[in-house]
């Protein structure tokens, strides 16, 4: 712990214990003051109670001795200024007082408590009444409040306390002689919620300072109220905190003089050497290895400088041995220093070639990503794009592209970058393009000046350098990887080593999407020629098969799907009822109602075109179609009474389009149907469709797009069509 703390914690705690000492003190100075008021309230109450018990003694005392007709003298009892007897609630006999003797007194006077009223009074002043029965006849006596309570000026009274007289309705009788209490005398009453009770009560009256009061009820129907000003109160406070102040302000000067002394002749020098200890340990955490051996150095005479300032002979060995001790670690650090700039050199060769590896793996990784999806079903061309991507990072490049050799042409496939108005030409004639000339030579040809290179056409205008990169798979020629870069760039044959692996991983790209393009127009053949088959068999024309897909590619373009699942859904809609080819002819073409049998064999033809598609992944929409086109929305549907959104999109689709053209052909059950009857069947259902058989978003993209399926069907009619 330093010497600084030290002192600092020692006036802490002795600040501590002068307020704890000051606190006790000022708790048993208020709990005296407390009792003290106490027994002044007590002795002021007992002196008001004897002094209207004594005046009413006088008083029964002379009124036995007067006759009815005689008045009471003025030299007896001058301090009563309404004395009568009383005949019920009328005025029997006036003794003082000037009340005429028919006058009706109020039935509160007739009470045995004082209380003050300015009724009786033939002058208007409050006198406190009160009724004094006697053996002989009840009275009515009056005198003045000051009169009655005068003497009790001469009370003596602690600290700033002064004292005031109410009745019971808070009306100011009397008060001390003081400030204070002359601001109720002029208020003329306290409010009835301070009579309540026996706690110090905060009062300001109008005009007047702040006041704590506290009541006392005396008996006679008087309350005692104890006035204390607030501006004594904290005078009061101020005086007895003072010595406690004086106290504290001398020990904390103490004890800082005393540190301030301690620090300057005795450890002023210790605490520079910290200081410089300290200074030297930041410096060294923040400095090039040749910078440590001048600030060591620096430090050992700074510290020696401090060996004179010290007066402890310990101290000065202790300062004398570290200043040796930094001699010989400066030497030591020169010595170090002569090798930083060689590590410094060799550090960074090393990191510029962790960062080159570092940006290899990572393109690489990412392009062995992207090529595992492909291979697990995933879009060809949108992993080409993102592998596209990976090459313009890796590159630092401005734009990337893949393009696909077609003839004599060279064809953008997909590509990455080229700022925000991206790349607009689409292809090259091969004869003018870098990348034919790449593959015509199989190897990767580095266009450092585009403006001068002479078999090139430029993809962007804002390109300055090209790499184009053959992509040749199974020894033929199948397109070209291009990244094109702003500035003018010299060959670099890391970053072709670098991303030659990710050329040769898109050129197996492009195979495969070669090979799936014409592995899906095999599909598409195979379903052309199914269509033919299931036409013969029962008698489905061509234009409804048309009909059919081009309803199917209308509806799922506005269910937002891709162009590849719409351009799915446009041929494989045409098989929707290939299992046809297994129910028997009579039942298929029977003219009339068919039996629960018949229907039940119907209904088998989803099973039996399931089947007849088969397994294979490329037909799963075609399969899905055949099996469950014939489900409905709400359930009612066959084979497998799907509901809602468990039937595929494409069923749902498919479902919509066949009932449509099948309202609108002839059927040997049936004539055909209008566009309006078709559409108010298929919105609203009738005995044969309920209202729930498709979902909300298939009839409202049948509702906006109603007219152009009529469009269709106008288009594809047959000769019997309405």
């Amino acid at each position: 712990m330093s010497l600084r703390r030290l002192i600092r914690i020692t006036l802490c705690v002795s600040l501590i214990v002068l307020s704890l000492a000051f606190a006790f003190s000022l708790y048993n100075t208020i709990r005296r003051f407390g009792v003290a008021a106490e027994e002044a309230m007590e002795a002021t109450g007992m002196l008001v109670l004897s002094n209207s018990e004594a005046l009413l003694s006088r008083v029964e005392g002379i009124v036995s001795f007067l006759n009815e007709d005689e008045e009471l003298p003025s030299h007896m009892l001058p301090e009563v200024r309404l004395l009568l007897s009383t005949n019920g609630r009328l005025i029997d006999r006036v003794y003082r007082g000037y009340l005429p003797a028919v006058l009706h007194l109020p039935q509160s006077l007739f009470a045995d408590e004082w209380q003050a009223t300015d009724l009786v009074s033939f002058d208007g002043r409050v006198l406190l009444v009160r009724s004094l029965q006697t053996p002989l006849d009840e009275f009515i006596v009056g005198v003045d409040p000051a009169e009655l309570l005068g003497d009790l000026q001469r009370f003596d009274l602690p600290f700033r306390f002064h004292l005031a007289v109410v009745d019971q309705r808070g009306r100011v009788l009397w008060v001390h002689r003081a400030k204070a209490t002359e601001a109720l005398a002029l208020r003329g009453a306290v409010p009835v919620g301070i009579l309540e009770g026996g706690s110090w009560r905060q009062f300001r009256p109008a005009g007047g300072e702040g006041l704590l009061l506290k009541a006392k009820t005396v008996g006679n129907g008087l309350v005692l109220i104890s006035v204390v000003p607030f501006s004594g109160l904290f005078v009061w406070l101020a005086r007895l905190a003072f010595p406690f102040v004086i106290a504290a302000s001398g020990l904390a000067l103490l004890l800082f003089f005393l540190g301030r002394f301690l620090r300057r002749s005795l450890f002023f020098p210790l605490f520079e050497v910290a200081a410089l200890a300290k200074a030297f340990g930041q410096a060294l955490r923040n400095s090039d290895p040749l910078d440590i051996a001048g600030k060591t150095e620096e430090l050992s005479v700074r510290i020696s400088e401090r060996h004179s300032g010290a007066v402890v002979e310990e101290l000065q060995n202790f300062i004398e041995g570290l200043a040796e001790a930094l001699e010989v670690m400066t030497a030591q650090q020169e010595e170090l220093a002569a090798y930083s700039e060689e590590v410094k050199a060799v550090n960074a060769s090393l990191t510029e070639a962790n960062e080159l590896l570092r940006r290899r793996e990572e393109a690489w990784r990412r392009a062995l990503e992207a090529t595992h999806l492909a291979t697990g079903g995933v879009d060809i061309k949108e992993n080409l794009r993102s592998i596209a991507g990976v090459v313009r990072s890796a590159c630092d490049a401005f734009g990337v592209i893949i393009s696909r050799v077609e003839g004599e042409e060279v064809r953008v496939f997909t590509w990455s970058g080229f700022g925000a108005d991206g790349l607009t030409i689409d292809k090259i004639p091969a004869k003018e393009s870098s990348v034919a000339q790449a593959l015509e030579e199989a190897r990767p040809i580095w266009i450092e000046d585009a403006a001068a290179a002479g078999r090139y056409t430029s993809a962007h205008p804002a390109v300055r350098s090209e790499l184009n990169l053959p992509l040749m798979h199974g020894g033929k020629g199948v397109g070209g990887l291009t990244v094109c870069f702003e500035e003018c760039r010299t060959a670099d044959s890391e970053l072709v080593e670098m991303i030659s692996p990710i050329a040769l991983a898109v050129s197996g790209l492009l195979a495969s999407f070669e090979a799936q393009e014409e592995l899906r127009e095999s599909y598409y053949y195979t379903a052309s020629r199914l269509q033919v088959a299931t036409a013969y068999y029962h008698d489905e024309t061509a234009e409804h098969l048309e009909r059919m897909g081009a309803y199917s590619s209308l509806l799922a373009r506005a269910l937002g799907r891709s162009s590849e699942e719409v351009e799915t859904i446009g041929h494989f809609s045409k098989l929707h009822d290939i299992g046809k080819i297994k129910i028997p002819l009579d039942i298929l073409s029977k003219p009339g109602p068919l039996s629960d049998d018949e229907f039940e064999i119907i209904k088998l033809h989803t099973i039996w075109g399931a089947e007849i598609i088969g397994p294979s992944d490329w037909l799963a929409v075609a399969r899905k179609i055949c099996l469950y086109h014939h489900e409905r929305y709400d359930g009612s549907g066959y084979p497998y009474g799907l509901l809602g959104e468990d039937i595929p999109w494409e069923a749902q689709v498919v479902a919509i389009a066949d009932v449509y053209d099948a309202l609108r052909s002839k059927r040997a059950y049936k004539p055909p149907f209008d566009h309006e009857r078709a559409c108010r069947i298929i919105l609203d259902g009738d005995e044969r469709l309920r209202s729930g058989a498709f979902g909300p978003k298939m009839l409202d993209i049948f509702r906006a797009l109603h007219k152009e399926m009529a469009e269709i069907y106008d288009l594809h009619a047959e000769d019997d069509a309405l």
